[in-house]
């Protein structure tokens, strides 16, 4: 199964919490059968109305949720997600329903850390290691794939998908005898599973055992009719034992399926050259050379553009601020839709004192991405330089309401006590304290908004604390 299509099933089909407060029922039962048909914003009304009367309830915030994820309003989702956590954070389905939406959106990092905080409070929820065995598999982590899904199966030994998936893993890592005993175990549990059928395939292939191969990639390509791949290393097989007119008519499939398959391509041509059927043969050759030379392109864009985000990142601080500028730019020539090439703009203008450029830049980067909190603080300092502090502080809570942002509380917690609002100054800052203590100039911040507040021992005492830590030898 595609990640695409596990994360849109675990967004969609994923348990619910338990059931409403009986108060105010009728009215929330009302939202849910509003959402179960479909009908967005009746369903929307109601759960509105169950706010009104239960402002504190997390489940209302979370089928709000599920309302903004069936709209695509991701950031909003985020909000509401986040906003049920805070209401009830030992209910396991607001996390995990936030982690498939970060891992949805590539989000992997926000996406490991809510499945993290979720196991904090569920240790025993088994669905979390299975997604953080997914998020390791987008990332290319193979040893944590193996790790996560072995949790799993300590909870659920007998679930034949976790298995297979395993075995996939183990497959990756050319670990054969483990991968072939899981992904045998998968099928002994489930014959239908077309994906342990075709890594076993793979797996037979690789060892020379094609008559073995054959046979599971024939099933995989029964249970996965539509899958490219299956046909493929199915025709790939039959090539090597010689039997052509099969092989011909799966790699035929697999083009049919996978027109961008480079190596269907070249398998057919090679077979059909085989039989002295040289014009075609040609031009599948030909077609195969296009698409990896398409494919090498492509690689090596992305290769520039990691490069250029590199030099930009060690640019910045030397303040090489026109070198910078010309990286961002030949960023977006390659990508014209890369928002951090966007974002890093507006970093450079924001350091030259060009505030209204900057502004612009930011806001670019967030109409292709609105929900990173970290352009959002951007946006926000723009328009405090600019004169905007409401408009300000608004964006600084649109990046709290995403994520405990550092960088937001402090910019708030300043610009507050600017605003002679020691007291939220206070509490801002002690935000950010708490999720950096030793940063002497957070400590520092929080001193200043405490001695403004009144409260001149526990002040002294940060103040004493970040020169203490000034004075500390770097380590070598």
């Amino acid at each position: 199964m595609s990640w695409a299509i596990c994360v849109a099933l675990w967004l969609a089909l994923g348990p619910e919490p338990g059931q409403a407060p009986r108060d105010f029922q009728a009215t929330f039962h009302r939202g849910l059968q509003a959402l179960e048909r479909g009908e967005l914003e009746a369903a929307e009304a109601a759960f509105h109305r169950a706010q009104q009367l239960q402002p504190q309830n997390s489940l209302v915030f979370f089928h709000l949720a599920r309302i903004h994820l069936r709209r695509q309003e991701f950031r909003q989702a985020i909000v509401h997600f986040r906003k049920s956590i805070s209401l009830d954070p030992e209910e396991p389905q607001s996390y995990f329903h936030l982690a498939a939406l970060y891992s949805h959106l590539l989000r992997f990092l926000n996406a490991r850390r809510t499945l993290n905080e979720l196991l904090k409070v569920r240790p025993d929820f088994p669905d979390a290691y299975l997604m953080l065995a997914r998020v390791a598999q987008e990332e290319g982590k193979h040893s944590l794939v193996e790790r996560n899904l072995r949790h799993y199966l300590q909870l659920r030994p007998q679930d034949p998908e976790a298995l297979s998936q395993l075995g996939a893993a183990m497959l990756a890592q050319e670990s054969y005898p483990e991968a072939e005993s899981l992904l045998k175990q998968a099928l002994e549990k489930d014959s239908s599973l077309g994906q342990a059928h075709l890594d076993l395939g793979v797996l037979y292939s690789r060892q020379g055992e094609q008559q073995q191969a054959r046979g599971h990639l024939e099933m995989a390509t029964r249970l996965l009719p539509s899958d490219g791949q299956a046909h493929y290393h199915l025709g790939t097989v039959l090539a090597r034992l010689d039997d052509v007119q099969n092989a011909e008519k799966a790699l035929r499939k697999a083009i049919e399926l996978a027109p961008k398959l480079a190596g269907a391509h070249y398998a057919l041509g090679m077979l059909l050259h085989r039989l002295g059927r040289g014009e075609e043969a040609s031009q599948l050759l030909a077609v195969h050379n296009r698409l990896n030379s398409a494919d090498r392109e492509d690689r090596q864009r992305q290769f520039r553009v990691t490069s250029f985000h590199q030099q930009i990142k060690e640019l910045l601080p030397q303040d090489r601020l026109q070198e910078a500028q010309q990286k961002a730019g030949q960023i977006l020539r390659l990508d014209p839709r890369n928002d951090f090439a966007h974002y890093r703009l507006a970093q450079i203008f924001y350091l030259r004192g060009e505030y209204q450029r900057s502004l612009d830049s930011v806001q670019s980067a967030l109409r292709l991405r609105d929900v990173e909190p970290a352009y959002m603080v951007m946006e926000g300092m723009c328009l405090e330089r600019l004169g905007g502090e409401q408009e300000a502080i608004a964006a600084y809570e649109r990046a709290l309401n995403l994520a405990d942002y550092l960088d937001a509380y402090f910019r708030l917690g300043q610009l507050e006590l600017r605003r002679g609002q020691a007291g939220q100054a206070v509490e801002r800052l002690r935000r950010a304290v708490a999720l950096q203590p030793e940063n002497p100039r957070l400590l520092l911040a929080l001193a200043d908004a405490l001695e403004q507040a009144g409260q001149h021992q526990e002040g002294l005492k940060q103040r004493n604390k970040a020169h203490s830590l000034q004075e500390k030898p770097s380590p070598p």
